[in-house]
Protein backbone atom coordinates (compact mmCIF):
# COMPACT_ATOMS: atom_id res chain seq x y z
CA UNK A 1 0.00 0.00 0.00
CA UNK A 2 1.24 3.57 -0.78
CA UNK A 3 1.21 6.08 2.49
CA UNK A 4 2.97 9.02 3.58
CA UNK A 5 4.14 9.86 6.90
CA UNK A 6 5.27 13.44 7.95
CA UNK A 7 7.29 13.40 11.65
CA UNK A 8 8.40 16.69 13.17
CA UNK A 9 10.12 17.51 16.65
CA UNK A 10 8.28 18.80 19.59
CA UNK A 11 10.47 21.77 21.34
CA UNK A 12 10.18 23.30 24.60
CA UNK A 13 10.08 27.00 26.07
CA UNK A 14 13.69 26.48 26.31
CA UNK A 15 14.07 25.20 23.03
CA UNK A 16 14.87 22.19 23.23
CA UNK A 17 13.56 18.79 21.96
CA UNK A 18 11.13 17.08 24.25
CA UNK A 19 9.54 14.80 21.91
CA UNK A 20 8.36 14.03 18.37
CA UNK A 21 4.84 13.45 16.44
CA UNK A 22 4.58 11.38 13.53
CA UNK A 23 1.09 11.47 11.57
CA UNK A 24 0.44 9.11 9.41
CA UNK A 25 -1.97 9.95 6.37
CA UNK A 26 -4.45 7.47 4.80
CA UNK A 27 -5.19 7.25 1.15
CA UNK A 28 -8.72 7.10 1.03
CA UNK A 29 -8.73 11.07 0.55
CA UNK A 30 -6.95 10.26 -2.60
CA UNK A 31 -9.14 7.47 -3.60
CA UNK A 32 -12.37 10.01 -2.85
CA UNK A 33 -10.53 12.34 -5.59
CA UNK A 34 -10.06 9.52 -7.84
CA UNK A 35 -13.15 8.45 -7.15
CA UNK A 36 -15.22 11.89 -7.32
CA UNK A 37 -13.38 12.58 -11.48
CA UNK A 38 -14.64 8.66 -12.20
CA UNK A 39 -18.48 9.90 -11.23
CA UNK A 40 -18.72 12.56 -13.16
CA UNK A 41 -17.27 9.92 -16.16
CA UNK A 42 -18.92 7.80 -15.38
CA UNK A 43 -21.11 7.84 -18.47
CA UNK A 44 -17.94 7.87 -20.56
CA UNK A 45 -17.15 4.08 -21.57
CA UNK A 46 -13.47 2.51 -21.00
CA UNK A 47 -12.52 6.37 -19.60
CA UNK A 48 -9.52 6.35 -16.93
CA UNK A 49 -8.43 8.60 -14.10
CA UNK A 50 -4.53 8.71 -13.86
CA UNK A 51 -2.73 11.00 -10.56
CA UNK A 52 1.07 11.52 -11.42
CA UNK A 53 3.22 13.06 -8.59
CA UNK A 54 5.73 15.60 -9.43
CA UNK A 55 8.51 12.87 -10.03
CA UNK A 56 6.24 11.30 -12.76
CA UNK A 57 5.57 8.32 -10.94
CA UNK A 58 1.80 7.02 -11.14
CA UNK A 59 0.27 7.21 -7.74
CA UNK A 60 -3.42 5.99 -9.01
CA UNK A 61 -4.82 5.00 -12.22
CA UNK A 62 -4.87 1.52 -13.61
CA UNK A 63 -2.36 -1.67 -11.85
CA UNK A 64 -0.34 -1.92 -14.94
CA UNK A 65 0.53 1.96 -14.60
CA UNK A 66 1.50 1.91 -11.10
CA UNK A 67 4.67 2.99 -9.86
CA UNK A 68 5.65 3.55 -13.36
CA UNK A 69 7.04 6.96 -14.69
CA UNK A 70 5.31 8.56 -17.43
CA UNK A 71 6.81 11.20 -19.71
CA UNK A 72 3.53 12.72 -21.51
CA UNK A 73 3.48 15.89 -23.21
CA UNK A 74 0.08 15.96 -21.05
CA UNK A 75 1.77 16.11 -18.02
CA UNK A 76 4.22 19.02 -19.15
CA UNK A 77 1.02 20.60 -20.39
CA UNK A 78 -0.62 20.49 -17.39
CA UNK A 79 2.33 21.75 -14.81
CA UNK A 80 2.35 24.75 -17.40
CA UNK A 81 -1.21 25.76 -15.88
CA UNK A 82 -3.18 24.67 -19.29
CA UNK A 83 -6.44 22.81 -19.00
CA UNK A 84 -7.33 20.50 -22.27
CA UNK A 85 -6.65 17.27 -24.81
CA UNK A 86 -5.04 16.02 -26.91
CA UNK A 87 -4.02 12.50 -28.46
CA UNK A 88 -1.23 10.93 -27.12
CA UNK A 89 0.64 7.83 -27.03
CA UNK A 90 0.97 5.55 -24.17
CA UNK A 91 4.08 3.36 -23.15
CA UNK A 92 1.67 0.09 -23.62
CA UNK A 93 1.75 1.25 -27.56
CA UNK A 94 -2.03 2.57 -27.74
CA UNK A 95 -3.11 5.74 -28.78
CA UNK A 96 -5.26 7.86 -26.42
CA UNK A 97 -7.60 10.74 -25.97
CA UNK A 98 -5.61 12.30 -22.75
CA UNK A 99 -7.01 14.91 -20.95
CA UNK A 100 -4.96 16.94 -18.52
CA UNK A 101 -5.36 19.64 -15.11
CA UNK A 102 -2.98 20.16 -12.95
CA UNK A 103 -3.93 19.84 -8.95
CA UNK A 104 -6.14 22.12 -7.28
CA UNK A 105 -4.45 24.30 -4.39
CA UNK A 106 -7.45 23.00 -2.14
CA UNK A 107 -5.78 19.65 -2.21
CA UNK A 108 -2.36 19.14 -0.13
CA UNK A 109 -0.37 22.58 -1.56
CA UNK A 110 2.87 21.89 -2.80
CA UNK A 111 2.69 18.17 -3.56
CA UNK A 112 2.50 18.92 -7.53
CA UNK A 113 0.30 16.32 -8.40
CA UNK A 114 -1.25 16.12 -11.91
CA UNK A 115 -4.58 14.55 -12.84
CA UNK A 116 -4.71 12.39 -16.32
CA UNK A 117 -7.86 11.42 -17.64
CA UNK A 118 -7.11 9.24 -20.91
CA UNK A 119 -9.89 6.89 -23.44
CA UNK A 120 -9.05 5.01 -26.22
CA UNK A 121 -9.23 7.01 -29.59
CA UNK A 122 -11.33 4.40 -30.72
CA UNK A 123 -13.75 4.59 -28.19
CA UNK A 124 -13.48 8.50 -27.91
CA UNK A 125 -14.64 8.55 -31.35
CA UNK A 126 -17.25 6.14 -31.28
CA UNK A 127 -19.72 8.60 -30.82
CA UNK A 128 -19.09 10.79 -33.79
CA UNK A 129 -18.34 7.47 -35.96
CA UNK A 130 -22.15 6.95 -34.69
CA UNK A 131 -23.00 10.39 -34.86
CA UNK A 132 -21.68 10.03 -38.89
CA UNK A 133 -23.31 7.15 -39.60
CA UNK A 134 -26.88 8.32 -38.58
CA UNK A 135 -26.23 11.04 -40.81
CA UNK A 136 -24.72 9.05 -43.58
CA UNK A 137 -28.10 6.84 -43.39
CA UNK A 138 -30.21 9.08 -42.90
CA UNK A 139 -29.70 11.23 -45.82
CA UNK A 140 -29.39 8.35 -47.73
CA UNK A 141 -32.93 7.58 -47.17
CA UNK A 142 -33.84 10.95 -47.23
CA UNK A 143 -32.16 11.14 -50.39
CA UNK A 144 -33.94 8.18 -51.84
CA UNK A 145 -37.13 9.04 -50.57
CA UNK A 146 -37.23 12.39 -51.78
CA UNK A 147 -35.72 11.12 -55.31
CA UNK A 148 -38.66 8.73 -56.03
CA UNK A 149 -41.00 11.50 -54.87
CA UNK A 150 -39.43 13.93 -56.97
CA UNK A 151 -39.64 10.88 -59.98
CA UNK A 152 -43.13 10.26 -58.85
CA UNK A 153 -43.88 14.20 -59.03
CA UNK A 154 -41.76 14.40 -62.79
CA UNK A 155 -43.45 11.45 -63.95
CA UNK A 156 -47.19 13.08 -62.91
CA UNK A 157 -45.63 16.56 -64.73
CA UNK A 158 -44.00 15.22 -67.32
CA UNK A 159 -47.07 12.37 -68.35
CA UNK A 160 -48.82 14.69 -70.76
CA UNK A 161 -46.17 16.06 -72.11
CA UNK A 162 -44.55 13.13 -73.00
CA UNK A 163 -48.09 11.84 -74.40
CA UNK A 164 -48.01 14.80 -76.54
CA UNK A 165 -44.27 14.90 -78.10
CA UNK A 166 -45.07 10.88 -79.24
CA UNK A 167 -48.02 12.07 -80.94
CA UNK A 168 -46.20 14.58 -82.66
CA UNK A 169 -43.36 11.50 -83.80
CA UNK A 170 -46.02 9.55 -84.85
CA UNK A 171 -47.49 12.39 -87.33
CA UNK A 172 -43.68 13.61 -88.40
CA UNK A 173 -43.22 9.40 -89.38
CA UNK A 174 -46.65 9.92 -91.19
CA UNK A 175 -48.35 7.13 -89.12
CA UNK A 176 -52.02 7.22 -90.42
CA UNK A 177 -54.69 8.68 -88.21
CA UNK A 178 -52.09 10.38 -85.60
CA UNK A 179 -53.73 13.35 -83.54
CA UNK A 180 -52.18 15.02 -80.52
CA UNK A 181 -54.43 14.18 -77.75
CA UNK A 182 -55.72 16.57 -75.43
CA UNK A 183 -53.99 16.06 -72.52
CA UNK A 184 -55.54 16.75 -68.89
CA UNK A 185 -52.97 18.17 -66.26
CA UNK A 186 -51.99 21.44 -65.81
CA UNK A 187 -53.83 24.46 -67.38
CA UNK A 188 -50.89 25.97 -69.55
CA UNK A 189 -50.47 21.76 -70.75
CA UNK A 190 -53.91 21.57 -71.65
CA UNK A 191 -53.68 24.87 -73.37
CA UNK A 192 -50.69 23.77 -75.36
CA UNK A 193 -52.29 20.18 -76.03
CA UNK A 194 -55.53 21.74 -77.37
CA UNK A 195 -53.17 24.11 -79.78
CA UNK A 196 -50.81 21.70 -81.13
CA UNK A 197 -53.87 19.32 -81.61
CA UNK A 198 -55.50 21.97 -83.83
CA UNK A 199 -52.41 23.32 -84.95
CA UNK A 200 -51.74 19.27 -86.43
CA UNK A 201 -55.38 19.13 -87.91
CA UNK A 202 -54.80 21.99 -89.77
CA UNK A 203 -50.96 21.16 -90.89
CA UNK A 204 -52.61 17.91 -92.18
CA UNK A 205 -55.49 19.34 -93.91
CA UNK A 206 -52.94 21.97 -95.74
CA UNK A 207 -50.55 18.42 -96.10
CA UNK A 208 -52.99 16.61 -97.88
CA UNK A 209 -54.10 19.50 -100.11
CA UNK A 210 -50.60 20.02 -101.17
CA UNK A 211 -49.69 16.69 -101.99
CA UNK A 212 -52.84 16.74 -104.14
CA UNK A 213 -51.65 19.73 -105.78
CA UNK A 214 -48.22 17.91 -106.19
CA UNK A 215 -49.58 15.40 -108.26
CA UNK A 216 -52.06 17.30 -109.76
CA UNK A 217 -48.51 19.57 -111.05
CA UNK A 218 -46.88 16.28 -111.87
CA UNK A 219 -49.79 15.04 -114.08
CA UNK A 220 -49.79 18.58 -115.97
CA UNK A 221 -45.88 19.00 -116.37
CA UNK A 222 -46.47 14.80 -117.78
CA UNK A 223 -49.00 16.19 -119.92
CA UNK A 224 -46.39 18.93 -120.40
CA UNK A 225 -43.75 16.58 -121.81
CA UNK A 226 -45.21 14.22 -123.24
CA UNK A 227 -46.44 13.46 -126.36
CA UNK A 228 -49.84 12.04 -125.53
CA UNK A 229 -49.95 9.73 -129.13
CA UNK A 230 -47.01 7.92 -128.98
CA UNK A 231 -46.28 8.83 -124.44
CA UNK A 232 -43.13 9.62 -125.67
CA UNK A 233 -41.45 12.48 -124.86
CA UNK A 234 -41.62 15.56 -126.63
CA UNK A 235 -39.88 18.38 -128.34
CA UNK A 236 -39.84 20.02 -125.31
CA UNK A 237 -38.40 17.40 -123.11
CA UNK A 238 -35.73 16.80 -125.93
CA UNK A 239 -34.25 20.16 -125.95
CA UNK A 240 -33.87 20.26 -122.27
CA UNK A 241 -32.90 16.63 -121.83
CA UNK A 242 -30.08 17.38 -124.26
CA UNK A 243 -28.88 20.62 -122.42
CA UNK A 244 -29.00 18.44 -119.31
CA UNK A 245 -26.76 15.67 -121.49
CA UNK A 246 -24.21 17.67 -122.87
CA UNK A 247 -23.58 19.13 -119.74
CA UNK A 248 -22.97 15.39 -118.35
CA UNK A 249 -20.56 14.79 -121.38
CA UNK A 250 -18.73 17.71 -121.11
CA UNK A 251 -17.96 16.38 -117.16
CA UNK A 252 -16.92 12.91 -118.65
CA UNK A 253 -15.35 13.76 -121.42
CA UNK A 254 -17.75 11.73 -123.94
CA UNK A 255 -19.53 12.44 -127.32
CA UNK A 256 -22.99 12.15 -128.07
CA UNK A 257 -24.63 11.49 -131.36
CA UNK A 258 -28.04 13.40 -132.60
CA UNK A 259 -30.28 11.27 -135.04
CA UNK A 260 -33.21 13.37 -136.73
CA UNK A 261 -35.20 10.67 -138.58
CA UNK A 262 -38.34 11.78 -140.95
CA UNK A 263 -41.19 8.89 -141.78
CA UNK A 264 -40.93 7.67 -145.46
CA UNK A 265 -44.40 7.28 -146.92
CA UNK A 266 -46.32 8.29 -143.69
CA UNK A 267 -48.56 10.93 -145.89
CA UNK A 268 -49.75 8.08 -148.14
CA UNK A 269 -50.97 5.60 -145.30
CA UNK A 270 -52.70 9.08 -144.06
CA UNK A 271 -54.04 9.30 -147.41
CA UNK A 272 -55.22 5.41 -147.69
CA UNK A 273 -56.24 4.54 -144.60
CA UNK A 274 -57.39 7.73 -142.40
CA UNK A 275 -55.74 9.28 -139.70
CA UNK A 276 -56.59 6.18 -137.56
CA UNK A 277 -54.45 4.02 -139.39
CA UNK A 278 -51.92 6.69 -139.28
CA UNK A 279 -51.86 7.45 -135.80
CA UNK A 280 -51.75 3.49 -135.09
CA UNK A 281 -48.56 3.56 -137.43
CA UNK A 282 -46.65 6.19 -134.99
CA UNK A 283 -47.65 4.18 -131.91
CA UNK A 284 -45.87 1.09 -133.77
CA UNK A 285 -42.62 3.55 -134.57
CA UNK A 286 -42.23 4.62 -131.30
CA UNK A 287 -42.10 1.06 -129.76
CA UNK A 288 -40.13 -0.13 -132.52
CA UNK A 289 -37.71 3.14 -132.32
CA UNK A 290 -37.33 2.50 -128.25
CA UNK A 291 -37.26 -1.25 -127.98
CA UNK A 292 -34.01 -0.86 -130.94
CA UNK A 293 -32.22 1.68 -129.02
CA UNK A 294 -29.81 0.58 -125.75
CA UNK A 295 -31.07 1.48 -122.41
CA UNK A 296 -29.26 4.78 -121.95
CA UNK A 297 -30.58 6.00 -125.14
CA UNK A 298 -32.99 8.60 -125.15
CA UNK A 299 -35.96 8.51 -128.03
CA UNK A 300 -38.56 11.92 -128.53
CA UNK A 301 -41.24 12.40 -130.98
CA UNK A 302 -40.75 16.83 -132.05
CA UNK A 303 -43.27 16.57 -135.04
CA UNK A 304 -45.84 14.95 -137.04
CA UNK A 305 -43.17 12.25 -138.60
CA UNK A 306 -40.47 13.07 -137.12
CA UNK A 307 -38.49 11.96 -134.13
CA UNK A 308 -35.16 12.72 -132.76
CA UNK A 309 -32.53 10.10 -131.11
CA UNK A 310 -29.70 10.96 -128.96
CA UNK A 311 -26.99 7.98 -128.77
CA UNK A 312 -25.08 8.81 -125.05
CA UNK A 313 -21.30 7.38 -125.02
CA UNK A 314 -21.20 6.14 -128.88
CA UNK A 315 -18.44 4.56 -129.57
CA UNK A 316 -16.44 3.70 -132.91
CA UNK A 317 -19.02 2.50 -135.81
CA UNK A 318 -21.95 2.20 -133.51
CA UNK A 319 -23.64 5.37 -134.50
CA UNK A 320 -24.22 3.77 -138.08
CA UNK A 321 -25.08 0.38 -136.62
CA UNK A 322 -27.80 1.91 -134.49
CA UNK A 323 -29.03 3.71 -137.45
CA UNK A 324 -29.24 0.85 -140.05
CA UNK A 325 -30.94 -1.17 -136.89
CA UNK A 326 -33.50 1.66 -137.04
CA UNK A 327 -33.88 1.89 -141.21
CA UNK A 328 -34.63 -1.77 -141.14
CA UNK A 329 -36.92 -2.11 -137.67
CA UNK A 330 -39.24 0.33 -139.29
CA UNK A 331 -39.36 -1.22 -143.35
CA UNK A 332 -40.36 -4.29 -142.05
CA UNK A 333 -44.17 -4.53 -142.78
CA UNK A 334 -47.34 -3.63 -140.03
CA UNK A 335 -50.88 -4.63 -140.12
CA UNK A 336 -52.89 -2.09 -138.45
CA UNK A 337 -56.97 -2.69 -138.92
CA UNK A 338 -56.09 -5.69 -141.73
CA UNK A 339 -54.68 -2.82 -143.97
CA UNK A 340 -50.52 -4.03 -144.51
CA UNK A 341 -48.63 -0.74 -144.04
CA UNK A 342 -44.95 -0.65 -145.18
CA UNK A 343 -43.43 2.67 -144.25
CA UNK A 344 -39.64 3.34 -143.94
CA UNK A 345 -36.87 6.36 -142.85
CA UNK A 346 -34.69 8.59 -142.90
CA UNK A 347 -31.69 9.52 -140.73
CA UNK A 348 -29.45 12.92 -140.91
CA UNK A 349 -26.89 12.68 -138.08
CA UNK A 350 -24.26 14.79 -136.64
CA UNK A 351 -21.73 14.87 -133.64
CA UNK A 352 -21.15 17.38 -130.38
CA UNK A 353 -18.56 18.24 -129.94
CA UNK A 354 -17.10 17.22 -133.61
CA UNK A 355 -19.30 18.95 -135.75
CA UNK A 356 -19.79 22.14 -132.97
CA UNK A 357 -19.55 23.64 -129.34
CA UNK A 358 -23.18 24.48 -129.31
CA UNK A 359 -26.53 22.61 -129.25
CA UNK A 360 -28.44 24.48 -131.87
CA UNK A 361 -25.19 24.31 -134.33
CA UNK A 362 -25.47 20.06 -133.90
CA UNK A 363 -29.80 20.32 -133.99
CA UNK A 364 -29.63 22.46 -137.43
CA UNK A 365 -26.34 20.39 -138.58
CA UNK A 366 -28.53 17.00 -137.91
CA UNK A 367 -31.20 18.41 -139.39
CA UNK A 368 -29.49 19.44 -142.34
CA UNK A 369 -28.35 15.88 -142.84
CA UNK A 370 -31.37 14.80 -143.29
CA UNK A 371 -32.45 16.68 -145.91
CA UNK A 372 -29.67 15.79 -147.87
CA UNK A 373 -30.62 12.25 -147.44
CA UNK A 374 -33.99 12.74 -148.20
CA UNK A 375 -32.23 14.47 -151.81
CA UNK A 376 -30.21 11.00 -151.84
CA UNK A 377 -33.13 8.92 -151.98
CA UNK A 378 -34.48 8.41 -148.88
CA UNK A 379 -34.33 5.08 -146.67
CA UNK A 380 -30.90 5.66 -145.59
CA UNK A 381 -28.94 7.63 -143.15
CA UNK A 382 -26.42 10.10 -143.35
CA UNK A 383 -23.78 12.01 -141.28
CA UNK A 384 -22.65 15.33 -141.20
CA UNK A 385 -19.44 15.55 -142.91
CA UNK A 386 -20.19 12.80 -145.01
CA UNK A 387 -21.20 12.62 -149.02
CA UNK A 388 -23.53 9.92 -148.83
CA UNK A 389 -25.18 8.18 -146.68
CA UNK A 390 -25.84 4.72 -145.92
CA UNK A 391 -28.74 2.18 -146.37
Amino acid sequence: MRFVDVSAPIQGRDGNAIGIIAIHYSWDWARRLVGASQTSLSSRSDAETVLVAADNNVLLGPPALLGTVLKLDSIEQARSGRVGWHLERWPDGREYMTGYAANRPSIVKGLGWTVLVRQPVDVAHAPAHDLRNMIFWSGLALAVTFGVLGWLISHYITSPLRAIVSAAGAILNGAPGSVVPEVRGAKEIKTLSISIRELGLNLGASNKALVATHAALERLESIAYQDRLTSLPNRRFFEQYLEAAIVRAKAADNQIVILYLDLDGFKLVNDQFGHDVGDQVLRNVGIRLASNLRQQDFIARIGGDEFACVLVEPDGDLPHQLARRLIHALSEPMHIQDHPVEIGCTIGAARWPHDGDEVADVIRLADAALYLAKRQGKNRALFHGEAVGRK
